[in-house]
C-alpha cells in the first residue's frame, strides 16, 4: 500500500488553541508559518505501476533506449524564390564545457550514422 503526504497552507490545524485565536497578531504570525499535513492512502498506486508495466511490456519497442529512424513521415522545405544562404557563425561555448560538447556530437554523429 502507497502512502502520500498532502500538505494544505490554509487548513485549520487540529492542535490550534481556542485561546491562541482571541489573539489575532500571534494566530496570524503562527498561521504564516505553519503548514499541515495530512497523510493519505494512494489508492491508484498499485493500479499505476502494474499499468505503466504493462504498457512497457506491449510497446516494448516504443521504450527501448536509443534513436530510431523515422519512416511514416516525410519532410520538404519551402524556400522562397531567389533566396540565399546566409552562413552563420558558430555560438561560443564556455571553455570548461568543450569536452562534454564534443562527447555529445560525436554520440549523436554515431546515433546518425548508424541508422
Amino acid at each position: 500500500m502507497d502512502f502520500r503526504i498532502i500538505e494544505e497552507e490554509n487548513k485549520q490545524p487540529a492542535q490550534c488553541p481556542k485561546c491562541l485565536k482571541q489573539l489575532p497578531d500571534l494566530y496570524h504570525a503562527v498561521r504564516k508559518y505553519q503548514i499541515c499535513s495530512s497523510i493519505v492512502v494512494d489508492p491508484i498506486a498499485g493500479f499505476r505501476d502494474t499499468t505503466v508495466a504493462k504498457l512497457k511490456t506491449d510497446f516494448a519497442d516504443v521504450f527501448a533506449p536509443g534513436l530510431r529512424k523515422c519512416t511514416m513521415a516525410k519532410a520538404t522545405l519551402l524556400l522562397k524564390p531567389n533566396s540565399q544562404p546566409i552562413f552563420e557563425r558558430k555560438r561560443p561555448v564556455p571553455y570548461a564545457t568543450v569536452a562534454a560538447l564534443d562527447n555529445e556530437v560525436d554520440r549523436i554523429l554515431f546515433l546518425m550514422n548508424s541508422l
